[in-house]
């Protein structure tokens, strides 16, 4: 994908929220690229359909609790990262990533569940 947005590499794990509701598509299918509908009215947040993740466990919990929180293996990956110009920052601590590309079921684990 041409993007502005700096490619990085990212730290072994990274977390990635989502709503208890898909857990069992993430179980069947990984993580899909898509829109986040969460963000469809904030044109800061208006970037190609990617994924979303942060290298702080709990940046989620801060976010959404309600929220499943999945554990992303990037040693079990070959997907390119790049910085999330959004939160990539030294307040957030160099936290926030993105990838254009699919994450296998077998690269997760489930990390947190309200449910």
């Amino acid at each position: 994908k041409d993007t502005h947005f700096k490619r990085v590499k990212p730290p072994r794990f990274l977390y990635h929220s989502t709503p208890h509701k898909n857990y069992r598509s993430i179980f069947e299918n990984g993580l899909e690229v898509r829109s986040n509908e969460n963000f469809d009215d904030t044109k800061m947040y208006d970037h190609p359909e990617n994924i979303y993740a942060s290298s702080d466990e709990d940046f989620w919990i801060h976010h959404n609790k309600l929220n499943d929180v999945w554990k992303i293996d990037t040693d079990k990956l070959d997907n390119k990262w790049w910085e999330d110009y959004n939160l990539y920052n030294e307040d957030e601590q160099k936290k926030s990533f993105l990838t254009y590309e699919p994450i296998p079921y077998s690269a997760l684990e489930l990390f947190k569940s309200n449910y």
